[in-house]
């Protein structure tokens, strides 16, 4: 590294092996490959809140995303599984090519229609379909302009509430929007 040559040295464009792909089927290798949802951003930690199985989710550092990512966006995450149900993240990718009707995902994600529920007073709101009550957030409410008995149609995702220790259904995305 101190010789002058090395300090001068150009890289003459891209390498002629792709070693970023090479390597990431090394660390992918024997991963177990999980489309997830993602159900929030959070800003403050640089972090984004995902649900990738039924009753699975986590939260990703930005570390492990690359560009934007928004609410309702799709994501292929490639894990190991760990005793205790943890898990230790390999990599992720961008899963813009999948449809969320996929049989695969048809348990923790569902694409909604229907009649909006908000009470006067209420913040937030719910959309029913067939013997799924949907919560809707203030955030999506103010966003979108619900008002009781408008119709609309959400990307919703199974999510835990900590505070209830239960797993309900929350819209993330307005259809349409992603």
């Amino acid at each position: 590294m101190r010789w002058p040559e090395v300090k001068e040295a150009c890289p003459r464009g891209k390498p002629s092996v792709p070693f970023q792909r090479l390597t990431n089927a090394i660390l992918k290798s024997g991963a177990q490959e999980h489309i997830a949802i993602v159900t929030y951003v959070n800003i403050k930690v640089k972090g984004v809140h995902v649900v990738y199985g039924l009753h699975k989710h986590l939260m990703l550092k930005d570390e492990y995303l690359d560009g934007p990512i928004s609410e309702g966006m799709l994501l292929r995450l490639y894990l190991y599984e760990k005793r205790g149900g943890t898990a230790r993240v390999v990599s992720v990718e961008r899963a813009d090519d999948l449809d969320i009707h996929n049989p695969e995902t048809s348990s923790y994600i569902k694409e909604l229609k229907g009649t909006v529920n908000r009470k006067t007073d209420a913040s937030f709101a719910f959309i029913n379909q067939g013997s799924i009550s949907c919560y809707i957030s203030p955030v999506l409410v103010e966003k979108y302009k619900l008002k009781n008995g408008s119709q609309a149609g959400f990307i919703a995702a199974l999510v835990y509430n900590k505070k209830k220790d239960t797993w309900n259904w929350n819209a993330v995305a307005q259809l349409g929007t992603m």
